[in-house]
């Protein structure tokens, strides 16, 4: 009967020791779900999910500016400029001619950025300039433009409008041009 007895009690302290060592796992895998959960959100909030980004949708685009542009196509040797510093303008050129300006471009983001650029108007024919350019964070660069002129450009003139468009530069660059 005693041996009844320690058997029973025996039991009694597997059962419990059982018991016990289930509360303790099940008490582990809630606080190590609640680390992750917690581990996760902390992820989320410090490095967001960038997906891929399709050009031309408007989350992506970090500015955009329009500046007008002007040259006066005329005969003879006759040239001037004009040092207009909102806008585009190269004066007088003579059929045959080219005149340069160039705009200053400081990009203020903490990355790099694509600048993409395009004309036009009647000036975008003879404007010439680098469609995409790059430029590092907290970068000051010049970019140039160009009106080439040759002896079958009518005299007149020209205008149009040049848009620069600023991107992130993690945006795929093929997808800009």
């Amino acid at each position: 009967m005693e041996n009844t007895k320690k058997e029973k009690m025996n039991n009694l302290s597997k059962i419990k020791n059982k018991s016990i060592k289930n509360k303790i796992i099940m008490g582990l895998f809630f606080i190590s779900f609640a680390l992750l959960i917690i581990s996760t959100m902390i992820n989320i909030h410090l490095f967001p999910y960038k997906k891929n980004i399709n050009v031309g949708e408007k989350y992506e685009l970090l500015e955009s500016k329009e500046l007008y542009a002007n040259v006066n196509v005329s005969k003879g040797n006759r040239g001037g400029f004009d040092l207009n510093k909102s806008a585009l303008t190269f004066g007088k050129i003579s059929l045959g001619g080219s005149a340069t300006r160039s705009i200053n471009f400081e990009n203020n983001y903490n990355f790099a950025v694509y600048v993409k650029i395009s004309a036009n108007g009647d000036i975008a024919n003879l404007l010439f300039f680098n469609e995409i350019e790059f430029v590092k964070a907290k970068e000051n660069k010049r970019i140039g433009f160009s009106v080439i002129t040759n002896n079958e450009t009518k005299v007149g003139f020209y205008e149009g409008k040049v848009k620069i468009d600023v991107y992130p530069a993690w945006v795929d660059i093929e997808k800009l041009k």
